[in-house]
């Protein structure tokens, strides 16, 4: 991610901005999908994968940082989880946009997503699709 530009350490909005709105932030992530669905997640409590992984850290920093209010935009990174509460999908929205609605997934994502793989798992093969808050977070540090 580009530094934010000098001065404003301590703003809030101008983090917000440059993680969620540039492409070299968070967008990467989405971008450069299969690269880090290869590694393994540092938290395999939360995801599968680094990518899984990285994606509820961007939905965290969002809610956490308040950049909903600093931004005036709904929640970009909306996570798809498991039964046992893995995330298993991704998607990003620029955000400026509405994200999804909020129901079970049936198909494939846009380009946008992070697509992670549940074989291995004991969950249903039934998905649900949230903008997950901190408390609905397996892991929250």
């Amino acid at each position: 991610m580009p530094a934010v530009a000098a001065g404003a350490a301590r703003d809030g909005a101008a983090f917000c901005t440059t993680f969620f709105r540039d492409p070299a932030g968070i967008q990467r992530v989405f971008k450069d999908k299969a690269f880090f669905e290869k590694a393994p997640s540092p938290d395999p409590a939360m995801a599968p994968n680094l990518s899984g992984f990285l994606a509820a850290r961007a939905n965290q920093t969002f809610t956490n940082l308040g950049c909903d209010h600093l931004l005036g935009a709904a929640e970009p990174v909306i996570l798809t989880t498991n039964a046992d509460g893995l995330i298993t999908d991704a998607v990003l929205t620029a955000p400026s946009q509405t994200p999804p609605p909020t129901v079970p997934t049936t198909g494939t994502s846009p380009s946008a997503s992070l697509s992670t793989p549940s074989a291995g798992t004991s969950a249903s093969p039934t998905a649900t699709t949230k903008a997950a808050s901190p408390a609905a977070q397996p892991h929250t540090s």
